[in-house]
């Protein structure tokens, strides 16, 4: 088992904490990243259409894969929230997936607000295939 604890990136202004383990024997591993005030900009080269993000506040998220099963967590609460054209304001939300997937969303903007939740459910045997034939409704 390989472990890394308290590490730090900085991506522009963005400043995150970082932890991680690696199993090679048991084939698992898992990160966890987190910001308490990470400006979204800072990730516009990481897409291809430039000014795809804007905004300011807490991110969290994690991802883990025991060898068999894959798991993710996040949580955030960001001021002034765009994505592309889209401004959205004061948007906060959560999730959590291993193969019940879990999420809430709270927006709260210059022409309204709007609050969801929701659960999805993956098909048993592969995950992937089962989303990709799925109907949604």
């Amino acid at each position: 088992m390989l472990s890394a604890r308290n590490g730090a990136v900085t991506v522009g202004s963005t400043r995150a904490a970082v932890s991680a383990d690696v199993s090679v024997a048991r084939r698992a591993f898992a990160v966890d990243f987190s910001s308490a005030d990470a400006d979204l900009a800072d990730f516009d080269d990481y897409f291809d259409e430039a000014e795809t993000l804007d905004g300011h506040g807490r991110v969290a998220v994690s991802l883990a894969n025991d060898g068999t099963t894959t798991r993710t967590t996040g949580r955030f609460n960001v001021t002034g929230f765009r994505y592309r054209r889209f401004s959205f304001g004061q948007t906060d939300g959560r999730g959590r997936s291993a193969r019940l997937g879990r999420g809430a969303l709270n927006v709260r903007g210059g022409h309204g607000t709007l609050s969801a939740n929701g659960t999805v459910i993956a098909a048993p045997g592969d995950t992937v295939a089962a989303m990709r034939r799925a109907t949604y409704r």
